[in-house]
């Protein structure tokens, strides 16, 4: 059986920022939202999980992939300039999608019952130079 979740990605970003004791409805300055992002993005930012249906990792690979925006550590490469100095970076993103699949997956203790994850984020990045 295969579900899809749309999530808000500044919603997650806030948690993760509260998390980290950062406090409530905190926002980052160099992501914005834009559901048109998810039909005219340069990039996915995506991560994989596979595991047995715990939900801590499905947070977890959902933070790791956010945190690469948070953290600006992610860029489309094939608009980076090469004769210039990238001084910061900006993103639009677009929603969060999570696929899980359920069944039989490959964890580290062999094949069991669990849930493969697939986490993408459509993204725009602009450079500041």
């Amino acid at each position: 059986m295969k579900t899809v979740q749309i999530l808000n990605p500044l919603e997650l970003i806030s948690n993760i920022l509260e998390k980290s004791g950062y406090g409530k409805n905190v926002r980052v300055g160099h992501i914005e939202y834009d559901k048109n992002v998810n039909s005219e993005y340069q990039y996915h930012v995506i991560e994989t999980t596979s595991h047995d249906g715990t939900m801590l990792f499905s947070q977890q690979a959902i933070d790791k992939a956010l945190l690469r925006l948070v953290n600006k550590q992610t860029a489309y490469k094939l608009t980076l300039p090469e004769d210039k100095e990238v001084k910061d970076v900006s993103y639009t993103v677009g929603d969060v999608k999570l696929e899980s699949e359920f069944g039989e997956v490959d964890l580290p203790s062999g094949k069991h019952a669990g849930v493969k994850e697939t986490i993408k984020i459509p993204v725009r990045c602009e450079y500041v130079l």
